[in-house]
């Protein structure tokens, strides 16, 4: 059971402030790492443990990271590590830390099936998941229905607690240095992106497109759709072989001019969370000029996944969430990365040049047990950016928490400890309570 309890990290906003006197009402322990002025603001006072690095250009700020980790969890008796993501360089030193340490970890991440769900599971999540990828695995679960509630998805939550976490960040700058690139590219950039990003879609209207589209469906002209990922993001960067969207899009471009029959349209999709960095909607015309195909292909901003799944013959994702969403519609899927739901009968297995004539339908069973069993294992009813959203997930997310139960997927002999011997001694400690 989970009764000293590390997060390192959170999603931005007020979770440890909903779940850490949950967990406290409970009888346990909590702390959480403190390393920018984000995290400090986010985080109750007495659940606090600050690093100060020594070098305010963070040169020295990943050795000092590990020591501090480890001398956090030693001195505190810590039994469960919690980290949010498992990509990141503050997680992933955690992650490697509690290893050594013999400490059970656990990642929260934004859920697989979005946006009424979270993910909690055991060391990973996403590419580092433990799910197996064996269908008759799910078949042979049978998970109990999970009650749940819906709600929409708003990201006007989200952008709040971003440019809070950011504010304060830059405010206490002068005591606790951040990395303002730490999650790709400057959040200067990124702001800039948005704001251009959000005047935009303000002034376009892409309704049309949609029309267009729905009349070619009922023609019986066959739609497949590509899913852009967020440009940065670990899906790309570490669970995919492009690292960038635009080699994804001139492979996908280029197959589907070779191999798609000639009355085939493709719809190119841009993340809702794209901030224009990588240019992809130029490159996206010059390739379509390039192989000819004007007239059978566009690009889309605004359109949700929604909508586009309703006119889809096929789906091509890297590992988007989306890709989830294809197989609950019955859209048959390929995914070109690693993605916790490619496997034999749910996705297309032959490759992207096959798949434009010769994809089915994921199994509609296997779809079923998958889903059923990532609700029961590793979801939580709930999210992260307002208060309905937080009170929901905050009682069944302690309860989780608290049982700290593996998972069939998670076997105690698949969880692979290094020897705490292995480690250096630790150093005097760094923590500022």
């Amino acid at each position: 059971m989970m009764r000293r309890i590390l997060f390192v990290g959170a999603p931005f906003g007020a979770l440890v402030h909903y779940i850490a006197p949950a967990l406290e009402a409970k009888g346990a322990s909590v702390w959480r790492t403190v390393s920018d002025g984000g995290e400090y603001f986010s985080t109750p006072a007495k659940n606090r443990l600050v690093f100060v690095p020594s070098d305010r250009h963070l040169e020295t700020f990943d050795a000092e990271w590990d020591e501090f980790l480890q001398s956090s969890m030693t001195r505190h008796h810590i039994s469960a590590v919690i980290t949010f993501n498992d990509s990141c360089r503050r997680s992933k030193a955690a992650h490697r830390v509690a290893a050594k340490l013999g400490i059970p970890r656990f990642v929260l991440e934004e859920g697989y099936l979005r946006p009424c769900w979270i993910t909690f599971d055991h060391e990973g999540v996403n590419g580092n998941s433990l799910l197996p990828k064996d269908p008759d695995f799910y078949l042979s679960q049978q998970p109990a229905d999970v009650p749940h509630e819906t709600f929409k998805q708003s990201f006007r939550f989200l952008v709040r607690d971003i440019v809070m976490h950011y504010a304060a960040c830059v405010a206490m700058a002068p005591v606790l240095p951040y990395d303002p690139r730490y999650y790709g590219d400057s959040i200067w950039t990124q702001a800039r992106g948005y704001v251009r990003e959000y005047v935009w879609r303000k002034f376009h209207d892409e309704t049309p497109i949609l029309r267009s589209l729905q009349n070619l469906h009922r023609a019986g002209r066959r739609v497949f759709v590509a899913l852009m990922q967020k440009p940065g993001d670990a899906q790309l960067r570490h669970h995919s072989k492009y690292q960038a969207n635009n080699p994804y899009l001139e492979e996908v471009i280029g197959s589907f001019a070779r191999h798609a029959a000639k009355d085939d349209v493709l719809v190119v999709k841009q993340h809702p969370l794209d901030y224009g960095i990588e240019r992809s909607e130029a490159l996206f015309d010059r390739l379509v000029a390039e192989h000819g195909l004007t007239g059978r292909a566009c690009y889309v901003r605004k359109l949700t996944i929604e909508s586009v799944l309703e006119v889809a013959s096929g789906l091509v994702t890297i590992n988007s969430t989306g890709g989830i969403a294809a197989l609950q519609s019955s859209v048959p899927t390929i995914s070109l990365g690693k993605a916790i739901y490619d496997m034999p009968r749910l996705t297309f297995q032959d490759g992207i040049d096959q798949f434009w004539t010769q994809a089915t339908p994921p199994d509609a069973l296997v779809v079923n047990a998958f889903l059923g069993y990532l609700k029961s294992r590793t979801q939580v009813n709930g999210g992260y950016y307002s208060h309905r959203q937080l009170t929901l997930l905050t009682g069944q997310l302690t309860e989780k928490m608290l049982k700290g139960a593996i998972a069939p997927h998670a076997t105690p002999g698949s969880l692979q400890h290094e020897p705490a011997d292995q480690l250096a001694p630790i150093p005097a400690p760094l923590a500022v309570a």
